[in-house]
């Protein structure tokens, strides 16, 4: 599949690099023949003189050119040198390029990010919360959201990092607000706000982002949202309303905990008339997805 991008960039790639340009300068020549030799080690599965040439070619030149970059990100992210793959990568992206290459260097990021992820979580699943933390502050500096996510949570409890929960805050206020992270964090985001962990409390924000995760589907969400707004009693008519049956579909979509606080509604009245039967309903629901301390309410 490199092979096939390489030739299918080359045209694209002469007028910005100027590595086959004509009349070409000797170096210029050597350095599209190291090149060359570094795509076809590549694609022979020799990695590491994929990268040993793809170097060359870049000191042959005497230039880096976003071509020679993507070479040597993709050759060490083959040998799963994921970081040194991520910074090669971010040096590509700050030099001249093109939009096919442009395209090419956000699919590799794509995939160095989740390998970095990935390894994260291998890491936090063996406890080595150091190393763990480690790759999520790498994988957060490249893009990846749930990252720094992840890392907000670890300097919220002091795990594997120093604890700092004003910094764990905003990592967790920008894995929410990329909208491309996982709705854990805008309800990691809503318990922060309502709890004032790492910021000061603001119950109406804290409200707000238990919205946007219910509607994501998370359950506990959904069970902050409706007790929430009950006990502080928040929200329009139109606005109590629309929480209490949000909470009942992601409770029919399965979410354990959104039918605890559809059943809290039901039986506040949030917007809706008080009906003991529904909440009884939600409770019995709540139970056979195996919340057992509803068990008792739902008989």
């Amino acid at each position: 599949m490199w092979m096939g991008y390489v030739k299918r960039l080359l045209a694209a790639t002469i007028a910005i690099f100027g590595i086959w340009c004509q009349p070409a300068a000797a170096q210029e020549n050597r350095a599209r023949e190291l090149f060359f030799a570094s795509e076809a080690a590549l694609n022979d599965g020799e990695y590491a003189e994929a990268l040993r040439l793809a170097e060359q070619s870049r000191q042959s030149l005497g230039r880096d050119t976003a071509l020679i970059g993507i070479m040597r990100a993709y050759s060490l992210f083959k040998m799963k040198e994921y970081v040194r793959a991520g910074l090669a990568l971010e040096k590509a992206r700050s030099l001249p390029s093109s939009e096919a290459l442009w395209k090419q260097m956000d699919g590799l990021s794509v995939s160095i990010n989740a390998a970095i992820f990935e390894q994260a979580r291998s890491h936090a699943a063996s406890e080595d919360y150091v190393a763990a933390a480690l790759d999520y502050r790498w994988a957060c500096r490249f893009g990846n959201r749930n990252a720094c996510g992840n890392l907000g949570v670890f300097y919220v409890s002091g795990r594997g990092v120093n604890e700092d929960k004003a910094l764990g805050f905003r990592l967790t206020e920008t894995a929410c607000a990329s909208g491309r992270g996982d709705p854990q964090y805008c309800l990691n985001l809503g318990v922060f706000f309502t709890d004032g962990t790492g910021t000061a409390v603001d119950v109406l924000r804290g409200t707000e982002f238990n919205r946007i995760a219910c509607r994501g589907g998370k359950g506990w969400a959904c069970s902050n949202l409706t007790y929430t707004m009950v006990e502080h009693s928040l929200g329009t008519m139109k606005e109590r309303r629309e929480a209490t049956e949000m909470a009942a579909q992601q409770c029919a979509a399965g979410e354990t905990y959104a039918c605890r606080g559809a059943a809290y509604a039901v039986g506040k009245g949030l917007g809706v008339p008080i009906d003991h039967g529904r909440v009884k309903e939600f409770y019995a629901r709540a139970c056979k997805l195996g919340d057992r301390d509803s068990c008792p309410y739902g008989r």
